[in-house]
């Protein structure tokens, strides 16, 4: 050991325990020409200061078109240089160091955030014009006294940096108490994101909230002064106020609310879907071990005797199903994907086909009840216990093949590639295999790629053991199981740790990105009902105050308590309604481009646009109810008897 490396930020692509040199013997591998579609290995460079990256691309590629006569396998590649910055979330490549993030996400967020603050601002609007109904014979008194417009103007913008000064100082005393909270129903780190090294992010959030700030708080001051001071102290307002735009804005509010509504609705379906639909395997009931020298270098009759040992112990419990071992499992990606892999006659022409390889022992597709179609599963030696020399095995130079690499390949059905031969380049040069058997395409990685071609080939329990699976009999204590496993593992397996995982549960950490972002959604739906509630209190109170000689005088000539009502509801249905027809468009719109990144998906229904316009129209009816149900009960007296 030559150094202690720092703990590797949460932020970075690369998350290593430590770091190893890259030896003579990688670079011999590195010159041999079979390596050059190798993806083990990411290369990263540092340019100078005013290098531009495109004439190093350039260079590189015109390398690989001089080498593309002797290396048929760089026929068609080129390279390029990413900007290590943008590798988290605008990069999508095959053999990804870790699962990427999704700049679309990140843009629809933030453009949430601020359409949520947008409506924020607006039920300000709506609110304050309504009080300041209340403050126009004040506004009225003070202009006459000879108070200019730019002090009233500056008295009402210093009202509201006070007010939007505290609503800071709330939001901050929030973060810091419920930071954790946030951070595990969100998956976001905040202290990454409001660190004073994040200038970008501040500086952003501050020019938008400064803006913001400033028109919104100088609106309501306008409305005011607009009034002719004369007419408002001798109560001549008629007309003055009907202000049809705050109803606008309120249907905007709506048309936000409603569509993160049918957004989480979407989300939430789709997980429901993917986590249920029929991934043509079987993850229950599953134990995963890692086995931590796979790649050690071990002897293969040490590796094959002591694996056979803690097998034959482990299926002694009554818990305990069946065994297999893998170089990857159900959720983890297939490591070893290569292009011109593999064909039917070696002088065919460059496949530039990606087609993944799989090890695996006898046990793996009765262990994950994976569907044979036809053909058969690889033979288990006679001899379990023994030592047999890998060329001697049942299985050497067999695979199994899926339905898509079948495709692939040519055939025209899964029972015409049987006892087929086929050129396999394993390691080394293209070399005769037969396929003895087609396994049903299932979705090994995950639910949201795509299916690739797959090989199956034969780890002759020795090989490329990276992965123990044990499968427990459905209604066993898996507590008891795991304990059992643990101590047959110690016992077999002194020297190496126990390092497990449940099967399910790592498969479904695929899902994480839209569970956290149907958090954040329902977060951010809930905070938009919200300010929709209060932004239709706001029109309410203003229509109520502004109408109540108007309803006076109806009450008078002989309307009725629900009559009133009526008249006073007609109006926020009619938003509502508005809303909905607006809206829908948009949740189609937007539902849709969502799915599209799932190669398994729902379809949009009518219940996305129906559960949200009745959401809404509940939450609108609860809200207006009270200032109603107070303007229709008002005394007529009240309010006439000045007239």
């Amino acid at each position: 050991m030559t150094g202690v490396l720092k703990d590797v930020p949460a932020n970075s692509h690369i998350h290593a325990n430590f770091i190893g040199s890259i030896d003579d013997a990688w670079s011999e591998l590195a010159n041999e020409k079979s390596n050059w579609k190798q993806s083990g290995v990411s290369t990263y460079v540092t340019l100078a200061k005013g290098i531009d990256s495109k004439q190093i691309e350039n260079r590189l590629n015109a390398i690989f078109r001089k080498l593309e006569s002797k290396n048929p396998d760089l026929i068609g590649a080129n390279v390029f240089l990413q900007p290590i910055t943008e590798i988290h979330l605008q990069s999508n490549l095959k053999d990804e160091l870790e699962s990427n993030g999704s700049n679309l996400i990140v843009y629809a967020m933030g453009f949430i955030g601020i359409v949520i603050l947008a409506i924020a601002w607006i039920n300000y609007i709506n609110l304050e014009t309504a009080r300041f109904i209340s403050r126009f014979k004040e506004v009225g008194i003070r202009r006459i006294v000879g108070s200019s417009k730019y002090q009233l103007l500056s008295q009402f913008l210093v009202e509201y940096f006070c007010l939007a000064l505290a609503a800071i100082c709330i939001a901050g005393l929030i973060l810091y108490f419920f930071t954790t909270n946030l951070k595990s129903l969100t998956a976001i780190s905040f202290e990454n994101i409001f660190s004073w090294d994040n200038n970008e992010v501040i500086s952003m959030a501050a020019v938008i909230f400064i803006i913001g700030s400033i028109i919104v708080g100088i609106y309501p001051g306008l409305f005011l002064l607009k009034f002719n001071p004369t007419a408002v102290l001798k109560g001549r307002l008629s007309g003055q106020t009907k202000g049809a735009y705050r109803k606008y804005l309120v249907v905007f509010q709506f048309m936000v609310s409603m569509t993160l509504i049918a957004i989480v609705m979407v989300i939430d379906r789709q997980l429901d879907f993917m986590r249920l639909s029929n991934k043509k395997m079987d993850v229950e009931h599953v134990i995963v071990l890692n086995n931590p020298t796979a790649y050690a270098g071990e002897d293969l009759k040490v590796k094959h005797t002591s694996y056979e040992v803690f097998k034959n112990k482990t299926l002694q419990n009554t818990f305990i199903k069946e065994m297999t071992s893998s170089s990857a499992v159900p959720g983890a990606e297939i490591g070893f994907s290569y292009v011109n892999l593999i064909k039917k006659d070696t002088n065919a022409l460059f496949d530039p086909t990606i087609y993944k390889t799989l090890f695996v022992d006898d046990n793996f597709i009765s262990t994950y009840d994976l569907h044979l179609v036809a053909g058969q599963n690889f033979t288990q030696p006679k001899i379990n216990n023994e030592w047999i020399e890998p060329w001697t095995d049942p299985n050497w130079k067999t695979i199994i093949l899926n339905k898509s690499a079948i495709k692939e390949l040519g055939f025209s059905s899964p029972e015409d590639a049987i006892d087929q031969t086929i050129y396999f380049t394993l390691f080394d040069d293209f070399q005769k295999y037969k396929i003895i058997g087609v396994i049903d395409d299932y979705h090994h990685e995950s639910i949201k790629k795509q299916i690739f071609p797959t090989i199956f080939a034969s780890n002759y329990r020795t090989f490329q053991q990276v992965y123990f699976s044990v499968k427990i009999n459905a209604g066993s204590n898996p507590a008891d199981a795991l304990n059992f496993i643990e101590k047959t593992w110690k016992e077999s397996f002194p020297e190496k740790p126990f390092d497990y995982f449940f099967l399910n549960d790592y498969y479904d950490k695929q899902f994480k990105s839209e569970y956290s972002a149907s958090q954040i959604f329902i977060l951010f739906a809930g905070i938009a009902i919200l300010i929709s509630s209060l932004g239709i209190f706001g029109v309410t109170l203003y229509e109520a105050n502004a109408r109540l000689k108007e309803i006076s005088i109806r009450k008078v000539l002989g309307s009725s308590t629900r009559g009133i009502i009526t008249l006073l509801s007609k109006g926020n249905l009619k938003i509502v309604l508005f809303s909905m027809l607006l809206t829908t468009p948009l949740i189609y719109f937007i539902a849709n481009e969502w799915l599209t990144h799932y190669p398994v998906r729902i379809k949009v229904s009518f219940f996305f646009y129906f559960i949200p316009f009745v959401i809404l129209l509940i939450t609108v009816a609860i809200t207006a109810s009270f200032q109603t149900l107070k303007a229709a009960n008002s005394n007529p007296v009240d309010h006439l008897k000045n007239e």
